[in-house]
């Protein structure tokens, strides 16, 4: 049997994402440890899995993305694949009610034991496999116009129990593209359920991986891709800190640590000198922590059970054992006012570049299966037929004109304004941190200054006048894709001459 799975996702969100879909991965390690003489193959686009010649078809997709795995089963249905194909992912699982009748199934929260059932299914009934769908749980599918199943599958537990997964199903269609960074996931969920995340909706409660399966998975990294990074991809890493100590005690001992930086997601409120002592015994020069907002009226709507004053705390500790940080902001939570915008751009202004050295900011999204979901449905706001262009968020990919915004405590043209002057200071502070790490590039800083201001006057006279700020974000928006396109292209042809004068000299030499 030939299982093919695909990630429906643009070549623009492949780049901006640049994490490979390692539950794909996972779904391939899980089945070919259970069942025999069964291949699987990743695909990017319908063409290729026409070629393919696939038994079963798998597709996963992302809220933003829901659209293009409609349009990719549909295609696959047009030029004749009549085969399984089923869909799986957060957007489904958040509403089923969007399953396209064009997919056999799809399937709800976590995905290996329900894909395993269904290809056992299908080899064992090969004719008839479709009328026995009632008998799967963690399944939708439609009955004519009836959306059956929904019930969720019990959790894996323990997950150890789930191999590795099968990243050489990935290396060819999803190389690394930071470097040599490998993700690593060393559980699945999270102990809190913030309005706006997906997360808890999908894990149900926080599970973990334990310290020796994850440390014979870096190990295997090791051996197999020489990473200069790990990242603890996890929504939260150490909220387990039975889990943390013995896995930095085994990292430390075996020598892993030295060898290997690490990178991990922590949560402000969880932040401690214990927590900060065992992430330096493993090595990790970066924490990742959503910060959110530095309004704690924000932070309580959000549901963050965390403090502003937490978040301070944490950032200062941080700094003081040299360990960076990249905090993440979001604007347009329900009831948050233009006081609490300004907080956050004050905040941001004042420490970056102390407390953390990089930093990014969201528009708040309705993600399908969150309480904001909820409440935007309850007002009606949003429903099953908002385009999916409107769960956007990532810097080059969120589009002000499809937006839904939520929040009536703030006009829209005063959020719209902090979100893309704080976009504006994060590519500026890039700017700087790009000049300072290479001498040489210091020769450009006359001309990056000079467009830079110019984003800067911009922002300020969309902010004066704010009934053309969308007008002034279209064209703005431009500018920023271009200064970044044209400071990358300006590093790398420095980076080139530099090696050629290095290899002169050396020749000389």
């Amino acid at each position: 049997m030939r299982v093919v799975l695909a990630q429906a996702a643009n070549r623009k969100d492949l780049r901006e994402m640049g994490i490979p879909p390692i539950g794909l991965a996972y779904l391939s390690a899980y089945a070919k440890a259970r069942e025999e003489n069964i291949k699987f193959s990743c695909a990017l686009s319908v063409d290729e899995i026409i070629q393919m010649k696939p038994d079963v078809v798998g597709i996963s997709a992302v809220s933003q993305n829901s659209r293009l795995a409609d349009e990719m089963a549909r295609e696959l249905r047009e030029r004749g694949y009549d085969g399984p194909l089923f869909i799986g992912g957060y957007h489904i699982t958040g509403i089923p009610e969007n399953l396209s009748k064009e997919f056999d199934a799809g399937v709800l929260g976590e995905r290996e034991e329900t894909f395993l059932e269904l290809i056992r299914l299908i080899r064992k009934y090969p004719l008839n496999w479709r009328e026995r769908l009632p008998d799967v749980e963690g399944i939708c599918f439609w009955n004519g116009t009836t959306l059956m199943g929904k019930n969720r599958r019990k959790p894996i537990k323990p997950l150890d129990q789930i191999p590795h997964p099968d990243r050489k199903l990935l290396d060819e269609k999803w190389p690394p593209v930071h470097g040599s960074v490998q993700y690593v996931y060393a559980s699945r969920g999270c102990p809190y359920a913030c309005s706006f995340c997906s997360s808890s909706q999908f894990w149900g409660g926080p599970r973990f991986f334990s310290a020796e399966y994850v440390m014979e998975e870096l190990l295997q990294l090791k051996e197999e891709y020489a990473p200069s990074h790990f990242f603890f991809y996890d929504d939260l890493f150490t909220s387990d800190r039975r889990r943390l100590r013995a896995l930095a005690a085994m990292m430390r001992s075996s020598g892993l640590a030295d060898e290997i930086d690490s990178m991990c997601n922590a949560r402000a409120n969880e932040i401690d000198q214990e927590v900060i002592s065992l992430l330096k015994e493993m090595n990790v020069v970066r924490v990742y922590m959503g910060l959110e907002s530095a309004s704690d009226n924000v932070l309580k709507r959000m549901n963050k059970h965390a403090s502003f004053d937490a978040a301070s705390s944490a950032l200062k500790l941080l700094k003081e054992n040299e360990i960076k940080v990249t905090a993440s902001f979001i604007l347009g939570t329900p009831g948050e006012t233009v006081d609490d915008m300004k907080k956050t751009a004050a905040f941001i202004e004042e420490n970056l570049g102390d407390l953390f050295d990089e930093f990014m900011v969201y528009p708040l999204i309705p993600f399908p299966g969150t309480a904001v979901w909820h409440e935007a449905v309850a007002k009606g706001l949003i429903s099953l037929d908002t385009p999916p262009e409107a769960m956007r968020r990532a810097t080059f990919s969120f589009h002000p004109d499809t937006y839904v915004y939520l929040n009536d405590a703030a006009p829209r043209e005063s959020f719209m304004f902090y979100l893309y002057y704080l976009r504006f200071l994060r590519l500026r502070e890039w700017v700087r941190r790009l000049l300072k790490s290479n001498y040489d590039l210091g020769l450009m800083m006359r001309e990056c200054n000079k467009e830079i201001a110019a984003l800067k006057e911009e922002l300020d006279k969309a902010a004066k006048y704010a009934r053309h700020l969308e007008e002034e974000i279209r064209a703005k928006d431009s500018h920023i894709d271009e200064l970044e396109a044209q400071l990358a292209e300006r590093v790398l042809k420095r980076e080139e001459q530099n090696k050629l004068k290095l290899w002169t000299r050396f020749k000389g030499e």
